[in-house]
């Protein structure tokens, strides 16, 4: 596996359901999800929060699609037809490029693994034993207890020869894997509202400041912090929009109001195109 390290601080972003629309064909959104899943990827995000923009069947059904689309690219290409079956709405998910994640980037032979080794697979029953199947020649014994099968799970094999390994926990693991993806039924400010004050909040917004006029702010900010969240608005609201909706300011949540644009050339910046500019900007400022 690519050895990439993780983050000193826990990094998110929250992309609204309507992202995506139902009128989308299926292969644009299946791209811009990738799109959004490559710059996630680029720039070590550990969490994707997909939130909803208003409480309707509509929104419901873009989220759970954002997150089918999100967590299949993030799953080694050797465990995508067992944790998916068949779905009309993955139907374009070949058009979707690779991410060639680190824990995408493993052996597809026994003979090249090593001891140490760390991959992802999927747990299966085997009679009365718990078998792991991670894209090698055979399933490898897995050596836990309380692990349940049909679950995916990181392990580190113990024994290429003898094909065993132990599930192991991600948060002890000091690399980069991938994202992880969430989708609580709430807006945007019920989810704001309940952040601690350890938590650095960024709205990202063609109203807001200029990141280079803050950036020294924002790095001492960034210092004290564990955690980082970036939260986008939608192609047709803004953070500002959204929020009103809802009775809220932007100011009674964000620390920062950030514009990681400035002078753009375009009347509109889609959000997966935000997400990589806001990313890339603010990848000068985070350990």
């Amino acid at each position: 596996m690519l050895e990439v390290p993780v983050r000193d601080l826990s990094l998110e972003i929250w992309i609204p359901a309507s992202m995506i629309s139902e009128d989308d064909h299926p292969i644009v959104t299946a791209l811009r999800c990738a799109q959004l899943a490559r710059a996630a990827t680029i720039f070590r995000v550990d969490k994707i929060l997909i939130y909803l923009d208003e409480l309707s069947k509509s929104s419901f059904r873009c989220q759970s699609i954002m997150s089918k689309h999100l967590k299949y690219l993030a799953l080694p290409q050797y465990l995508r037809r067992r944790v998916f079956p068949r779905d009309a709405s993955l139907k374009y998910v070949g058009v979707m490029p690779p991410l060639r994640a680190p824990s995408h980037s493993v052996p597809r032979k026994m003979s090249e693994c090593k001891p140490g080794d760390l991959r992802i697979g999927f747990l299966v029953k085997h009679g009365s034993f718990l078998m792991l199947e991670a894209g090698l020649e055979k399933p490898l014994a897995v050596q836990v207890e309380g692990a349940k099968p049909n679950e995916v799970a990181l392990v580190r094999i113990l024994d290429p020869e003898r094909g065993t390994c132990e599930v192991v926990d991600k948060e002890n693991v000091r690399l980069y894997l991938n994202y992880e993806v969430v989708t609580p039924r709430k807006r945007l400010g019920e989810l704001l509202s309940k952040q601690t004050t350890s938590c650095l909040k960024l709205g990202a917004s063609r109203l807001g400041v200029s990141i280079f006029d803050v950036e020294r702010d924002l790095m001492a900010k960034v210092r004290l912090s564990r955690r980082i969240l970036v939260a986008f608005g939608s192609p047709k609201e803004g953070l500002h929009q959204i929020l009103s909706r809802e009775g809220y300011r932007c100011e009674d949540f964000f620390d920062f109001m950030i514009n990681t644009a400035p002078l753009q050339g375009v009347v509109t910046i889609r959000t997966e195109e935000a997400v990589m500019i806001s990313l890339a900007a603010l990848n000068k400022v985070l350990p």
